[in-house]
């Protein structure tokens, strides 16, 4: 209990003879907790943005007539799959197994995913419209 008593003592006499400098010291240790407080908030902000963008990302892929039913169950399964498991690189290495404007068209549309674009729809349409003229320009 002196022990105790001693150090209030103590400290409250080199208060008295170094007033700024305990004051600097103490404002020191407050704005950095403060700034280490704020540093977790904003990243805990970011990381609830990133999750509210990215939990609701579809991804619609439209097939040809000629495309036998057998292949795109399989596509399917093997697509839902990648997705549950939220595995965009094998989606894209998926997507890039498709053959054709399709294939192409999935797999531009997952790397912007991956990348962080959270407009799908006009990402991919523009990468539509870039293979509509290359089509048009094979023609």
């Amino acid at each position: 209990m002196r022990r105790i008593e001693f150090y209030f003592r103590e400290t409250a006499a080199g208060i008295r003879r170094n007033g700024i400098m305990a004051f600097a010291a103490m404002s020191t240790a407050f704005i950095a907790l403060f700034l280490f407080g704020l540093a977790l908030i904003i990243a805990r902000e970011i990381n609830l943005v990133i999750e509210a963008v990215t939990g609701n990302v579809q991804v619609a892929v439209y097939l040809s007539d000629s495309v036998r039913p057998d292949t795109v169950t399989r596509l399917q399964f093997e697509l839902q799959t990648a997705l549950k498991e939220d595995d965009v690189d094998k989606a894209i290495v998926l997507a890039a197994k498709t053959k054709g404007v399709i294939g192409r068209v999935l797999e531009e549309g997952l790397r912007r995913v991956q990348s962080g674009e959270t407009d799908i729809g006009a990402a991919t349409e523009k990468v539509i419209h870039s293979e509509m003229v290359q089509m048009e320009k094979s023609r």
